[in-house]
């Protein structure tokens, strides 16, 4: 053993174990064959010698056959006892929102969903990872390109290293452009200081003036600084016993008021800082992927003066581990809530404050004051966690230099439960397409041509269960909920003998008032001599591909849905059930029947076959497009088919036009996919 190479023992107790042993054992067989090792025997000997006394701890524990010899069964019991249990679809959802960062090349954007893509087990492994780099590169102009054509993953790499090393040659000769450019606007900001330097004023002047020499630089010595007149006067100073309109105190004019004059002078100041810092940072931050968005902020020290909407929050890193590590809970901290502003800001003193500071990445967007021309300098920004007394969500937040405005947006509001949803103003602007088709929102709709038969096992032995005695207190509700049902068409009642009798069940609806109650059926019985349809009903994935890319959403509710599927004159026999006031049957498709939820996803779906845009999860309707404009020419089109599918809505319960949807608990919008707040507010609680 003296002549054999050395190698590092594994380490059991790190991160990423699994990986990291998969890593191990190749590396490990590089060796084997650099030195021409062949037998078992020898291989499992050096892989449990090099290894370390903690994997031959584990190696004593797994159960092996005696042989010597069994060097792939060690393999392959070791690594099953490494790899961790894997969430497939927890490690899929992680792979899409893996987003290229600002100091990552295309090359290391790809190499790390790849790493990632070996956890999600996709069939296709290129197109996922194309598809990725697609949506989460940092170049619109690549994203662009690889719209534009039908484009392999090694065409996009090759386009994408090539479009790197255009930008970098390209700044590079900018950067020499202008250079002589920048120490022109340097030396004119230093000539200006020298101009606004302060003038000396005798001490004799200073006794008869006692206010801050800081004055005298807005003041000409034969001007009286109370009344801005002649000084000195022949007479009483006009300005005497008066009240300034500006500042309330006395002896003094408006149009000389020492603070008007100095407010005035720092808003030009701090106007003219944001014009010069936009010329001297062109470069970083006017390219071809840069988006506009329009936020509002104002004057420090006049918002302080009004009254606005302040709350606490607590703002802390995306880094939780490390937090827990070392106890840091974030930053408590008084941000504004501004509903007009589409951006959220970060003062960096509060950024200073952090513990570990928070990654600063690159912002690809300009941030316009309200009404401004010239964009406001950001350092970049930074991905943190925003909690309430309720919520926290994670947002991206723009980093203003020196003590500014803490800003939340309005997105950002409305998830943290701030402020309410705004809506009734987008559902409005489609009250007149729903006035037009205003069939579809009222009544009990019926599916035109279509009748659903069960498929019934003749095998089984039709029963009659005995039957339960609906308690007193509630009959006379059973009987409300009975007729109303006969009267919309949904039941009928049973005359002369019936194979098949299930029993009565009676709940109560949730979030509803005790009064009101749902009527099921107990069909356990019944559904033994029903087979079920085997139709392919939409995944989790189905969704993510689906709805990704998409800016407009719009959600339709089937009224009452699976009362709108009309049940064949043979099948209603089937969901036939006991009442205190005889016998009733359905008419229609419902609950309890095993095979019905299939059956309705098959029918809603050919019924909305060959609509663009539509997918249907159960009596859910998600309709999504890329602009405002086919969403609406497309959203017509589908109540136009659903008036002649004879379907009815549920008007309650339909949103049109928003930004953003929530789905299986995921919200997709114009931003990408992000979990949905509602779902883990239970997991935030544990904590």
């Amino acid at each position: 053993m003296a002549g054999i190479p050395t190698f590092p023992k594994f380490d059991v107790h790190e991160h990423s174990v699994g990986a990291r042993w998969n890593k191990y054992v190749a590396k490990l067989e590089n060796i084997f064959v650099g030195m021409k090792i062949d037998t078992n025997k020898r291989k499992k000997a050096l892989l449990l010698h090099y290894a370390g006394d903690d994997v031959y701890d584990i190696y004593e524990t797994l159960t092996l056959s005696a042989s010597e010899d069994n060097y792939t069964d060690t393999k392959t019991k070791l690594k099953a006892y490494f790899e961790p249990k894997k969430n497939r679809e927890f490690e899929r959802f992680e792979f899409r929102n893996i987003k290229q960062t600002s100091d990552e090349s295309i090359d290391q954007f790809c190499t790390r969903l790849r790493q990632k893509s070996e956890l999600c087990e996709f069939s296709n492994k290129d197109d996922e990872i194309k598809s990725q780099i697609i949506q989460g590169c940092t170049s619109k102009t690549l994203r662009t390109k690889c719209l534009e054509e039908e484009r392999s993953l090694q065409d996009i790499l090759i386009l994408g290293r090539s479009m790197e090393i255009a930008r970098k040659h390209a700044s590079e000769m900018e950067k020499s452009t202008h250079q002589d450019g920048i120490q022109r606007i340097k030396t004119k900001q230093s000539q200006q200081k020298q101009q606004q330097q302060p003038m000396r004023v005798p001490a004799r002047q200073q006794q008869r003036h006692p206010r801050p020499k800081q004055r005298r630089q807005f003041q000409n010595p034969n001007t009286c600084r109370n009344c801005g007149g002649k000084y000195p006067h022949q007479g009483q100073c006009p300005a005497y016993g008066r009240t300034c309109n500006y500042c309330h105190k006395k002896n003094h004019l408006l149009s000389v008021c020492y603070k008007r004059i100095q407010q005035n002078s720092r808003r030009s100041r701090q106007l003219h800082e944001i014009e010069e810092n936009d010329s001297e940072n062109s470069d970083n931050f006017e390219s071809s992927d840069s988006e506009v968005t329009y936020g509002m902020r104002e004057e420090i020290r006049s918002v302080k003066s009004k009254n606005v909407p302040r709350i606490n929050v607590k703002i802390s890193g995306i880094d939780h581990k490390h937090q827990s590590d070392t106890g840091a809970c974030g930053i408590d901290t008084k941000v504004l809530i501004d509903t007009g502003s589409s951006i959220n800001i970060i003062s960096q003193l509060v950024i200073d404050k952090m513990s570990p500071t928070p990654k600063l990445e690159k912002s690809e967007i300009k941030d316009y004051p309200f009404g401004q021309k010239q964009p406001i300098h950001v350092e970049g920004k930074y991905k943190l966690t925003v909690e309430s007394n309720s919520k926290f969500v994670l947002a991206d937040f723009q980093s203003i230099k020196g003590n500014s405005e803490n800003i939340i947006s309005y997105e950002t509001a409305v998830e943290l439960g701030i402020v309410p949803v705004i809506n009734s103003m987008r559902n409005s602007d489609y009250k007149e397409l729903c006035e037009k088709y205003n069939q579809l929102f009222n009544g009990l709709g019926k599916l035109k041509d279509v009748e659903v038969k069960f498929h019934v096992d003749e095998s089984v032995v039709p029963s009659t269960q005995p039957p339960r005695r609906v308690p007193f207190h509630v009959r006379e509700k059973v009987e409300k909920e009975l007729q109303r049902l006969e009267d919309l068409d949904v039941i009928e009642k049973v005359d002369g003998p019936t194979p098949w009798v299930s029993n009565l069940v009676i709940t109560s609806k949730p979030h509803a008032p005790e009064k009101i109650i749902r009527i099921c059926v107990d069909m356990r019985h019944a559904i033994k001599a029903i087979k079920r349809e085997r139709h392919v009903t939409p995944t989790i994935d189905d969704i993510l591909m689906a709805l990704n890319g998409s800016t407009v959403f719009s959600r339709v509710d089937l009224l009452k849905g699976f009362h709108q599927i009309p049940l064949s004159q043979e099948s209603r026999n089937m969901t036939t059930f006991a009442t205190h006031v005889g016998l009733r049957r359905y008419k229609c498709l419902n609950f309890g029947v095993n095979a019905a939820p299939e059956i309705f996803q098959n029918e809603i779906r050919q019924a909305l076959s060959g609509l663009k845009g539509v997918m249907n999860i159960s009596d859910d309707i998600i309709f999504r497009s890329k602009t405002r404009e086919e969403h609406d020419r497309n959203l017509e089109a589908l109540f136009q088919r659903l008036t002649e599918k004879n379907i009815t809505l549920n008007k309650n319960r339909c949103e049109f036009g928003q930004s953003k949807i929530a789905v299986y608990g995921y919200v997709f919008s114009d931003q990408g996919i992000s979990p949905d707040p509602k779902k883990v507010e239970a997991l935030k609680k544990t904590e």
